[in-house]
């Protein structure tokens, strides 16, 4: 059993809600969100994955949640280690789930800034990120 640390479990929960606010964006982009959390074995996990259905678009979406003041913006935390990582597991999701084979692929970085004290959020949303 993981013994509890207040900031990893700010952290996580700072992690959560960038999710969450990621998964209402594609929600109202008139995506479905098919998973959040996607993990394949110990290799990896997709923060969100969201289907369009009437572009027939698949986006897999990497969530990058930071504090108000933290100087490296989320989006350049997404390497070209992780950007590679991402793309393995989203071939492997979509040889998990056939029904998307033949759709368009996205991958997405979103950016999210929030200020525990204010509440404040600053989205940025990068498209075609790699």
């Amino acid at each position: 059993m993981r013994k509890s640390n207040f900031k990893e479990d700010s952290k996580y929960l700072l992690g959560k809600l960038g999710e969450q606010i990621a998964a209402k964006y594609y929600e109202e982009q008139n995506f479905r969100i098919v998973s959040r959390n996607w993990r394949w074995s110990n290799k990896g996990e997709i923060d969100v994955i969201a289907y369009n259905r009437d572009i027939n678009l698949l986006v897999f979406c990497e969530v990058k949640t930071r504090k108000y003041g933290c100087l490296i913006s989320g989006c350049y935390a997404v390497n070209t280690q992780k950007q590679s990582k991402i793309r393995t597991l989203a071939q492997v999701f979509i040889l998990k789930n056939t029904q998307y084979s033949l759709s368009s692929v996205r991958f997405d970085v979103f950016d999210i800034v929030y200020d525990t004290e204010s509440g404040i959020i600053e989205k940025n949303i990068l498209e075609n990120a790699f």
